[in-house]
């Protein structure tokens, strides 16, 4: 009896695990959504531009700081700590990422066969094409346009899971991590001058442009996560007010500043205070919420920005 006790308490408490969210990071995921989708309406549609594209990285640093506390928490759990574990990650993310990158993909190609009345022939061709695109099998957003960082997403948290299950010690998200992604930016800053994906020279011999901005993010989240597991526990409640309040105004001043200065080493400047903000914000306790909007937030923006 005790048993099947504890066994319904224990699913009861990873159900509402599960429901917890940081209302404070949900709130600028959603401002940052739909100042990309704003981005890419006003660039595109009207030739307005604006800093908004700087929204991915802070995806990309978000996501990494969720994959290491899920990591961990997996860890703590099952005690689990091997290469296996990446296969159910991968899998997971596999199955919650791609059908609405697909459906975003063949959505384009519709509607670009109809605005260019193209034959059923031109657009099996593009189709052909792009067949590496489509299964995240190489990166180039010159056909699947801004999608591009699904798949970099999906096979930089793969990678940096694997990087996490060998890492027993978490040296190397304290050493390796950081200049991995000190590298990747001074690689950025040194050919474009800024944060892109398609330069004159190409950062590699294939255009892996995006995978290495989306390693590079997602080990920023990484490295918070790290800072926030050390330092988070001594702070005082105080401390963690003080921190909270400094991660909003850097994040308002990121969002803001960026309307009017992009396009230039400020991109770095904006991915440092980035950073800055989201640890301070990301170390304040979960709150519970029973359903969270994101999801439908990125499929609209995929299929949104597909579409433009």
């Amino acid at each position: 009896m005790k048993t099947h006790i504890s066994q319904f308490a224990l699913k009861q408490a990873t159900r509402g695990e599960r429901r917890t969210k940081n209302v404070q990071i949900e709130f600028w995921r959603f401002a940052f959504a739909i100042y990309m989708i704003v981005y890419h309406t006003l660039g595109h549609v009207y030739g307005i531009k604006t800093g908004g594209y700087i929204g991915v990285d802070i995806f990309f640093m978000i996501s990494g700081y969720f994959l290491a506390a899920s990591h961990e928490k997996k860890r703590n759990r099952t005690g689990d700590n091997s290469l296996t574990e990446m296969g159910a990650y991968f899998k997971d993310r596999f199955i919650r990422l791609w059908p609405m990158y697909l459906c975003a993909y063949f959505l384009k190609v519709i509607l670009w066969g109809i605005q260019e009345q193209q034959s059923i022939r031109k657009i099996i061709e593009r189709i052909y094409r792009s067949f590496p695109e489509m299964f995240m099998l190489r990166i180039n957003p010159s056909i699947n346009g801004v999608s591009w960082f699904t798949c970099a997403m999906l096979l930089g948290g793969a990678l940096l899971w694997a990087i996490l299950s060998l890492d027993r010690h978490r040296v190397l998200c304290s050493c390796v991590l950081p200049v991995c992604a000190v590298i990747i930016y001074s690689r950025f800053e040194s050919i474009a001058g800024r944060i892109h994906l398609i330069t004159t020279q190409r950062i590699a011999p294939v255009y892996f442009d995006g995978f290495y901005r989306a390693f590079a993010g997602m080990s920023l989240g990484i490295i918070a996560w790290n800072i926030i597991r050390r330092v988070g526990p001594s702070l005082s409640d105080v401390g963690k007010f003080f921190f909270r309040i400094f991660g909003h105004v850097t994040l308002t001043v990121v969002l803001v500043t960026s309307l009017f200065k992009y396009h230039g080493f400020c991109d770095f400047w904006f991915i440092f205070l980035s950073f800055c903000g989201l640890t301070g914000i990301l170390q304040e306790n979960t709150v519970k919420m029973h359903k969270s909007p994101n999801i439908y937030i990125y499929i609209s923006f995929i299929m949104i920005l597909q579409i433009i």
